[in-house]
């Protein structure tokens, strides 16, 4: 557990906004905005935020799917940046994803034994008995040797993401990303998903890296949080430390939202007020000056840095331990 599996070290991406008859930069979406955090071994590590805060963008940029502005990913002491194309291809074996959809995630006329099988004829996995392979993967999953014949379009929401997450842990990786893997299935089987990958953490020893915007779902299946807010990551702490004493106004807030169905509890938080600022024109300063209560000239001119309020408790804020008091 103390092996650190994964650094990011000032992550950078903005995409550029395209204009004009000739086509040229008119701007850029500042999505991801100096990121760094590591990851070790055997962790759940959350990524939580609203829609647009980068989250998914720092999941694609981890795997090499598009390219950063600036910055590294560290897996198995490789800049995966600088790798050619063969070697980013041995090291994604040990990195997979799992998206949002299932639905997507199938070519419609090809049945679940040839979706599984073709990992092993891509990555040209020797001395393998393909169709026990298969099978094998499909026990893991909670599904039978016979769903290995259906199409697609046979199989219920839930099926499809079983057959998501048998397909990413084919090649035994040591990392899967999971971005919002529930977030698209009826509520009576995202529990059971959650359980499935869970029980499958466990087994084979497995690092994740959760994304979602579903705080609630984070704190019951992760061991670490990190809040992100228009491109940055705000506050990381413990799940426990998180949600029994947020520091950063933008935590406490989201954590106020969350609804309890008890008629005797009152928001003690009151709401973010105002919207939240365009990703192509961010506000000097701390990005969360123009919502906080709290702001005041140096939010305005000055980016708060990370730091250490309690142990392992990390937030970006000029004014952590006044709202902490409030």
């Amino acid at each position: 557990m103390s092996d650190t599996i994964l650094k990011v070290k000032n992550l950078t991406k903005f995409f550029p906004i395209m204009g004009g008859v000739i086509r040229h930069k008119i701007g850029e979406v500042k999505a991801v905005n100096n990121v760094s955090f590591n990851i070790k071994k055997g962790d759940i590590i959350g990524i939580v935020g609203e829609s647009g805060c980068g989250k998914s963008t720092v999941a694609r940029l981890i795997l090499n799917l598009i390219k950063p502005t600036s910055g590294e990913v560290i897996f198995q002491s490789q800049n995966i940046f600088s790798l050619s194309k063969g070697e980013m291809r041995k090291i994604r074996k040990k990195m997979q994803m799992i998206f949002q959809d299932p639905y997507s995630a199938f070519d419609p006329r090809f049945t679940v034994f040839e979706s599984l099988s073709e990992i092993f004829v891509i990555q040209k996995v020797e001395n393998v008995n393909i169709k026990e392979e298969v099978f094998r993967l499909l026990k893991i999953v909670g599904l039978k040797p016979e769903h290995s014949d259906y199409y697609p379009y046979e199989l219920s929401g839930g099926q499809k993401q079983r057959i998501v997450i048998a397909r990413a842990i084919a090649l035994n990786p040591e990392l899967i990303i999971l971005d919002e893997p529930t977030s698209s299935l009826d509520v009576s089987v995202q529990s059971q998903i959650l359980n499935l990958l869970q029980d499958i953490q466990h087994k084979f020893n497995l690092t994740y890296l959760f994304i979602s915007h579903n705080l609630s779902v984070v704190n019951y299946f992760c061991n670490e949080i990190m809040v992100m807010y228009l491109g940055k990551i705000v506050e990381r702490a413990s799940c426990e430390d998180l949600f029994q004493q947020p520091f950063h106004p933008y935590t406490k807030a989201l954590i106020s939202s969350i609804f309890v169905p008890d008629p005797d509890k009152r928001l003690t938080i009151a709401p973010l007020e105002g919207d939240v600022p365009s990703p192509i024109n961010l506000p000097s300063g701390c990005v969360f000056h123009t919502r906080c209560k709290l702001a005041s000239k140096i939010c305005r001119e000055k980016e708060p840095k990370a730091t250490e309020i309690t142990l392992n408790h990390y937030v970006a804020c000029h004014h952590s331990l006044k709202n902490n008091k409030e």
